[in-house]
């Protein structure tokens, strides 16, 4: 995500910028998968496609979308903690409270009210997202707008408030990083599970990872330095996390009928998360002392990245409406349908939003590409 991160000042660090890239794509791939979205503010279900079972293949892409939101939220929101770590301390910080303010609602509640109102709502109520819905500018207010309902595009107010929240603490913490902010802040990300789903919700739970990104970066040279000693470690964490992830699974089963497998439930979701994050920054460390850099595509998606971000998801309405009126169950039930409308969600929405981005880009348009 281009310019809601400080972007700019990865491109000394070759890792970041492969993570970043990589969590774009991670991004685009673990929105193609779902078929049933339920929200008090609109939503879809094709489920009744499904009622002889699912592919095995659709099982296979659903077990690896489940993977991947074990992790790729909470490296997103790391990754920016990282970059404004390295933004202030690299002689790049923010004057004043009120410069911090001003520079992010331009780079994030601009794009996000935007996008939300000229492409994303529009986009929804065409493929019949708000087919039952009573008041349809209602809910496509306090959904959209008001983030309680079904929004890809949360991260970026998310974001803003985690910035003005945490701008004021690192100015007055004197000793940052410090065990007493990382209790507090996973006590808040605790708390987040007993709020109600809204950008309240989402800083609460995403303020202890950015401030573990933060303190990442004053730590990342000594990863890697492990990392060149030890690339067996790698394995190692990766049969981890797809271990306590599936245990995670599991647990989830009866989770809700016990408190105590609810909490357990919890606690592994942390960890793998953590894991999850090891795993995919080692990986762009390996990866950075490569050519992949170089390569022509790797830098179309680094400078697209935020668009790619902006406008890849909610494509996956429209191709689920139009698919499923063309060839119903067939591509959800069947090997080669779900394979099918897997890789054209993939394409399509990938091919669409890179051109988007590449247009606004030519004409120059500020903050939404």
């Amino acid at each position: 995500m281009n310019e809601i991160t400080e972007f700019r000042q990865s491109k000394i660090i070759a890792e970041y910028d492969i993570l970043r890239v990589i969590l774009t794509l991670l991004v685009i791939i673990g929105h193609c998968t779902y078929y049933v979205i339920s929200t008090p503010y609109g939503g879809f279900d094709y489920s009744a496609y499904t009622e002889s079972g699912l592919s095995i293949f659709y099982k296979l892409i659903d077990a690896l979308s489940n993977a991947i939101y074990l992790f790729h939220m909470p490296l997103y929101i790391a990754l920016s903690g990282a970059l404004y770590r390295l933004k202030n301390f690299s002689g790049g910080g923010y004057s004043s409270y009120k410069n911090l303010i001003s520079d992010k609602a331009k780079k994030l509640l601009i794009p996000f009210a935007v996008v939300t109102l000229l492409y994303s709502i529009p986009l929804k109520y065409l493929s019949g997202y708000y087919n039952n819905s009573s008041n349809v500018l209602k809910d496509a207010f306090v959904g959209q707008v008001l983030v309680h309902g079904n929004t890809h595009l949360w991260f970026l107010p998310t974001l803003f408030v985690i910035f003005i929240i945490f701008y004021p603490i690192e100015k007055t913490v004197k000793k940052l990083p410090g065990w007493g902010l990382t209790i507090c802040l996973f006590v808040a990300s605790l708390i987040s599970y007993i709020v109600p789903k809204s950008v309240s919700h989402q800083v609460l739970y995403y303020s202890f990872w950015f401030y573990i990104g933060y303190c990442f970066e004053n730590n990342r040279k000594k990863l890697n330095a492990y990392l060149d000693k030890k690339p067996r470690s790698f394995f190692i964490f990766v049969l981890l996390f797809l271990a306590l992830g599936l245990a995670k699974k599991l647990i989830s089963v009866w989770a809700g009928m016990y408190v105590g497998g609810y909490v357990l439930e919890c606690i592994i979701g942390y960890i793998c998360a953590g894991m999850g994050c090891y795993v995919v920054y080692s990986l762009s460390y390996y990866l950075s002392k490569t050519d992949i850099i170089n390569y022509r595509m790797f830098k179309i998606i680094r400078a697209n990245s935020f668009g790619l971000y902006l406008y890849s998801e909610t494509l996956n309405y429209e191709i689920l409406n139009v698919a499923t009126a063309l060839f119903g169950s067939t591509l959800f039930v069947t090997n080669i349908g779900a394979a099918l409308l897997y890789i054209s969600r993939i394409i399509i929405t990938f091919s669409i939003a890179l051109a988007v981005s590449m247009l606004l880009k030519k004409f120059k348009i500020k903050y939404i590409c």
